[in-house]
């Protein structure tokens, strides 16, 4: 069992890690992709929204 202190620990020395992989994803994210994705689920679902 995990106690809350070495929970609280292990998020703060996480946290750096975290922050970059977070920004790397925001600024690798497509627009054009994800709209080609909605789109395509949207055919998917007989062209209703989903």
């Amino acid at each position: 069992m995990t106690s809350a202190a070495a929970l609280l620990q292990s998020f703060i020395q996480d946290l750096p890690q975290n922050a970059a992989t977070a920004a790397e994803i925001v600024d690798n994210f497509d627009k054009e992709k994800y709209k080609e994705v909605v789109e395509f689920a949207q055919s998917a679902n007989g062209g209703r929204p989903i």
